[in-house]
């Protein structure tokens, strides 16, 4: 596998992220992505209340300020050694744009499988972000390097 397994649609952004980060390195054994993204997951698994106001990616718990839910999702944003932005395209109600936060759905090894969010189209929604059908997998060990976590939330019908 190259760092993507890539559709059509994400041919463009995949060859530019992995233009990006060429000589970053192919080796996720030791990488603390790897176990940040697998605690995030295990939060979402459990996808329960978290109180306290800590700022971390690697929180075990999900947290949200809004309590009329549950927090299911820690969105993230995946970039290059370089510091570019990863970039996919989704379709949304018919559609196309492109996203650069993701939400984690599972890890093998050093290959992560990401879900597109979409900005929410209901302005009077507290919730950001909705889901897509649209997901990548990326060999986080060859490609990415940098992680940002967004602030945690509900995102509908997961």
């Amino acid at each position: 596998m190259s760092c993507f397994d890539n559709q059509a649609s994400m041919a463009s952004a995949a060859n530019t992220f992995q233009r990006n980060n060429e000589g970053c390195g192919c080796n996720c054994e030791n990488d603390g992505i790897i176990q940040i993204l697998q605690r995030i997951l295990n939060a979402q698994e459990r996808a329960e209340r978290f109180e306290e106001e800590e700022e971390f990616c690697d929180r075990a718990t999900l947290g949200c300020c809004k309590k009329v839910q549950e927090c299911n999702t820690r969105p993230l944003k995946l970039f290059s050694c370089g510091g570019d932005p990863l970039l996919i395209e989704y379709t949304l109600d018919g559609y196309t744009n492109t996203t650069n936060i993701f939400r984690i759905e599972k890890i093998d090894g050093c290959v992560c499988t990401f879900r597109c969010l979409a900005p929410n189209p209901d302005q009077t929604s507290c919730f950001p972000y909705v889901k897509t059908s649209d997901f990548f997998s990326i060999d986080m060990g060859c490609c990415c390097k940098i992680l940002k976590c967004l602030e945690d939330t509900h995102v509908e019908c997961l």
